[in-house]
């Protein structure tokens, strides 16, 4: 499968809940990057699609690709994993990020913003296990940053309104938390 050598370098954020994500791990010592797009062929199509790893980041000892997702329900973890496959493979060939992989654990993770039906869950959970990918709950990384994201509102001097798009997010999400379908 060819990939492209070059990509977007640190693009903008899709949605406040990537920007979130990158913040928990910039708080757990990664050095990030977030929305790397580059192209890959893929087995049975006749044209390269543009694939992109949402955030991407280094410490020490290790390399964590993440994916956000909304909605795990049409992926599988065969399909997730392919995805870190081919995002690994990218990461080795681009002449920016390849001094990253050089003696580092890949840390594959998935945080997932809406949990789907029980089931689903457990079943993906599961498979996702054997693949060595670590399945993340979005309300347990808001946890992780909650101290600090208080901080951030209280000294910003913001009473009531809030501009920035991350902050209203994660402010909104704090007062409805997400909850886990029934079946």
């Amino acid at each position: 499968m060819k990939t492209s050598k070059l990509a977007l370098i640190d693009g903008y954020y899709k949605n406040p809940s990537e920007e979130l994500v990158d913040l928990w791990l910039q708080t757990k010592g990664f050095l990030t990057l977030h929305n790397a797009y580059f192209w890959a062929w893929l087995e049975g199509r006749q044209q390269r699609a543009w694939r992109d790893i949402d955030v991407l980041g280094v410490d020490r000892d290790r390399l964590a690709l993440v994916q956000v997702t909304t909605n795990l329900e049409p992926k599988t973890a065969e399909d997730v994993l392919k995805h870190f496959e081919i995002a690994k493979r990218f990461i080795a060939r681009n002449p920016y990020y390849k001094w990253m992989t050089r003696g580092r654990r890949k840390w594959l993770i998935v945080a997932c913003i809406n949990p789907p039906r029980r089931w689903i869950l457990e079943r993906f959970l599961h498979d996702a296990k054997w693949k060595r990918i670590d399945v993340i709950a979005f309300e347990t990384i808001l946890t992780e940053i909650n101290d600090f994201l208080g901080l951030v509102i209280q000294h910003s001097g913001i009473d009531g309104r809030i501009d920035n798009a991350v902050l209203h997010f994660y402010r909104n999400v704090k007062k409805h938390p997400l909850a886990l379908e029934a079946d």
